[in-house]
């Protein structure tokens, strides 16, 4: 039992250090919808996106509204996952996070889990700029 709770505040310590001096805000249906907004009103139809999504990177080109290319460490991803890489994939991708934050009887939800979820969106267009889920059991150990 203690060395759970030594690892739990292991974990929040190194938490706060690696948030600090960014400009992170917890992830919330008001900011989503104000970043979606945004993002609506910009109406930027042509872009490239760079993603680090765990250790690959993801190079996404966007003309027209239409995801046209999605490379994934140098390497074209299939076209089946493309949408999801768009800024409104991302979107619907932080929506879905948020279910499963407030609703454990979803399939990816997990209701022993406590999960950090943090954003932060661009002040003037809405995109996602940054976005760090991090999380661990809270379950009864032996």
């Amino acid at each position: 039992m203690l060395l759970s709770l030594v690892g739990f505040a292991a974990g929040l310590i190194a938490a706060g250090w690696f948030l600090r001096g960014d400009a992170l805000e917890p992830l919330t249906r008001a900011n989503l919808n104000l970043a979606k907004e945004r993002w609506q009103y910009a109406d930027i139809r042509d872009y490239d996106v760079r993603l680090q999504i765990n250790a690959s990177e993801y190079a996404v080109a966007v003309r027209s509204g239409i995801v046209t290319q999605v490379r994934v460490n140098g390497i074209e991803a299939p076209s089946n996952t493309w949408r999801n890489y768009s800024v409104d994939g991302l979107f619907g991708t932080l929506e879905q996070e948020l279910d499963n934050l407030t609703d454990p009887t979803l399939p990816f939800a997990a209701p022993t889990m406590v999960v950090l979820a943090r954003v932060r969106f661009h002040s003037e267009w809405g995109y996602p700029q940054r976005y760090l889920r991090s999380g661990g059991p809270m379950g009864k150990t032996a």
